[in-house]
């Protein structure tokens, strides 16, 4: 399943740290039950709305980060998969009639889990079949992507709207589903432990969480996954050089309904997260409605 210019000399320092976040941002994402390997491509799309003055509009800013994500997933062992992930970013941001933008590769993600628990069986009236899978696991988030932060006004001189994070980061994670029938709950949640990049900036550490409800429906060849829930993103404030961003940091959480399906090998799948409350930035980041969309082909036999 899934944080500008500025106006004047006397508000560069700080206004210009208010950015909805873009540099190297990890989602886990829907996956299938069925022990498979894949391939494929998400496509998502994250809107923020940003104030450096929220009364009077001041600095008002809108920024747009697009990414496509080529990803894959290798089971070597039942017990295990390794799934990777690599993006490249589209960021643009609007302020005061003027266009700025970054293009180019995003930071890579590498990330091992291990099944606790692979259960199928009947419930004690035998009429009805549960099944249930819980994945552990943990990896890396690597500084492939473009961070070349510079405080030069022609640039956008923001950590935050760059490609990458320049750190490493550590991933925990873990996921679970539930099955009885057609009818399920599956939760998922990560941990990211960010690491300091060359100019001594540290992302915020960041949890995330979903939980959502869904329901399995079966055509011959044909296969439909429907899920609703919600989703809450946790962020820490940056951290520069031992000073405390004041415009990072907080939480969103977010309604949010998909939809997967199946057809022979193919895996087409569909999110869009729409937040219910939110505090970002000491309250002048607003994230809006986002969206993604992925395209996957099955490989293998199952494991």
């Amino acid at each position: 399943m899934l944080v500008f210019v500025c106006a004047t000399a006397s508000t560069a320092a700080t206004a210009c740290d208010i950015c909805g976040c873009g540099a190297g941002n990890f989602f886990l994402g829907s996956q299938p039950m069925v022990r498979r390997h894949f391939v494929g491509l998400t496509v998502r799309s994250i809107r923020f709305r940003s104030w450096y003055d929220r009364q009077d509009g001041r600095l008002h800013s809108m920024e747009h980060f697009r990414t496509l994500e080529w990803q894959g997933r290798w089971l070597p062992h039942r017990r295990w998969q390794v799934q990777a992930r690599l993006p490249i970013g589209f960021n643009r941001q609007l302020m005061d009639g003027q266009v700025k933008s970054l293009q180019g590769l995003g930071d890579a993600a590498v990330l091992a889990q291990y099944n606790l628990l692979d259960k199928l069986g009947l419930l004690a009236d035998k009429k009805r079949s549960v099944q249930q899978q819980w994945w552990v696991g943990g990896g890396m988030k690597l500084p492939t992507g473009r961070y070349d932060y510079s405080p030069d006004p022609a640039e956008v001189a923001n950590p935050n709207f760059q490609l990458g994070s320049g750190s490493t980061d550590a991933l925990l994670t873990t996921q679970y589903s539930m099955r009885i029938n057609r009818v399920g709950l599956m939760a998922d949640a990560v941990w990211r432990r960010n690491g300091s990049n060359s100019n001594g900036y540290r992302f915020g550490h960041r949890w995330q969480t979903n939980l959502s409800v869904y329901t399995v429906q079966k055509w011959k060849q044909t296969g439909l996954q429907a899920y609703a829930g919600m989703g809450v993103d946790w962020m820490q404030a940056d951290d520069n050089n031992g000073t405390k961003n004041e415009y990072t940091g907080g939480y969103v959480a977010a309604a949010q309904a998909g939809v997967d399906v199946f057809v022979g090998n193919c895996w087409i799948g569909g999110l869009v997260r729409i937040p219910v409350g939110q505090r970002q930035g000491g309250g002048v980041l607003d994230q809006q409605i986002n969206a993604s969309l992925q395209f996957n082909f099955l490989l293998g036999a199952t494991r």
